[in-house]
């Protein structure tokens, strides 16, 4: 900081001694008084004997030989360092390229109508107070009628809005994200509690028996692991859909939900509880049959989540190994700790699971 010059280093030494050695070897072997050397701790460490016997005595030729082909490795490992360097570096940069991706994704996912229709939908659905402002701002209250507990919402409720924007110059307004304590407390309830997992609707559909009842089962691949870990992005997949018939034929990968969608009517509360009431056996029966028919996919999913999650894990582990022969800054005890990560997630992973996510019965009538 306020440096103006280029610095001058100035060592002295008495010529022909072994301090005058000791400079070249610094200068011409380590090369560290005209730049950072990442290596010279490795060669001194290896060249150690060489170059003790050449302190304690004039050894001519030999101390010229020794510089000459420490500094040959010396520029070697550093070419190679470098070249590994290059990408710790981006890590740690600005790529234009990357960055502009980001910005990009960032805009598109400011557009983006899902979460806030997604939130409205959820209000209406548990009776909470969702009030549209014209200047983008949504008033959130909880009511007497609410059918649900645990939400990070007070008394008095909240200002909220889904815009960024608005949320820079409104102080009175929280900025609802996929990350806000509120948004991620209904997260939370949608995945751990049975509200909305469960629906009866009627399929209008002229291929199938009439009367007859589909069942369609989601069920959820999960692994119990510590977060670090990161188990379920090695995951093929986490849900599991199965659809069978009242017969029990596996019509899964023959009918995709999106053909379903349009031909499906919802039921009121009330029929819903009639149709399960009249159809229980088979309903029980076929679900008995999905939950099978899922678990037997799970050596499957283990297998491929172990792969993935152990080639992850061993690059890193690789990487940190062939930069420690280089850079005596990188531990053994991070290398160890990196395949101490990497058994225990692929010990974990043998004790995946499937658990139901959501059921709906469907009962096939006419046109």
């Amino acid at each position: 900081i306020g440096q103006e010059n280029r610095i001058q280093i100035h060592v002295p030494y008495l010529i022909g001694t072994a301090q005058e050695r000791m400079f070249r070897w610094y200068n011409e072997a380590l090369n560290i008084f005209s730049n950072i050397s990442p290596t010279a701790q490795t060669l001194q460490e290896n060249f150690i004997v060489d170059l003790k016997d050449c302190l304690l005595a004039d050894l001519g030729q030999q101390f010229e030989d020794l510089l000459e082909a420490v500094s040959v490795q010396r520029e070697a490992l550093e070419a190679e360092l470098q070249a590994g360097r290059d990408r710790l570096l981006e890590y740690n940069s600005c790529r234009p390229v990357v960055a502009q991706e980001i910005v990009q994704a960032l805009e598109e996912y400011d557009d983006n109508t899902t979460l806030p229709m997604f939130m409205k939908r959820f209000m209406a659905s548990t009776n909470i107070d969702f009030d549209e402002q014209s200047n983008g701002t949504v008033i959130i209250k909880p009511t007497d009628q609410m059918q649900v507990q645990g939400l990070t919402l007070d008394e008095e409720g909240m200002t909220a809005t889904f815009y960024r924007d608005q949320a820079q110059i409104r102080e009175d307004a929280q900025y609802l994200t996929l990350e806000h304590p509120f948004t991620e407390s209904v997260m939370e309830m949608i995945n751990t509690q049975g509200f909305g997992s469960t629906n009866v609707a009627v399929l209008k559909s002229a291929a199938l028996p009439q009367g007859s009842v589909l069942l369609e089962v989601w069920f959820k691949v999960d692994v119990i692991a510590p977060k670090a870990l990161n188990l379920p992005s090695s995951l093929p997949q986490q849900l599991v859909r199965v659809l069978l018939s009242e017969k029990g034929q596996d019509l899964s990968q023959k009918i995709a939900p999106e053909i379903l969608k349009p031909y499906l009517h919802h039921l009121d509360g009330n029929s819903c509880r009639q149709v399960v009431k009249a159809r229980r056996d088979v309903i029980e029966a076929r679900y008995t049959q999905a939950l099978e028919l899922a678990k037997a996919a799970l050596p499957e999913f283990k297998q491929q989540a172990k792969d993935v999650y152990s080639k992850k894990w061993q690059y890193e582990i690789d990487r940190l190994s062939y930069l420690k022969q280089f850079n005596p800054s990188i531990r053994e005890d991070e290398i160890t700790r990196l395949q101490k990560l990497q058994k225990e997630g692929l010990s974990l992973l043998d004790g995946l699971s499937v658990t139901p996510e959501a059921i709906q019965v469907m009962v096939v009538v006419k046109p």
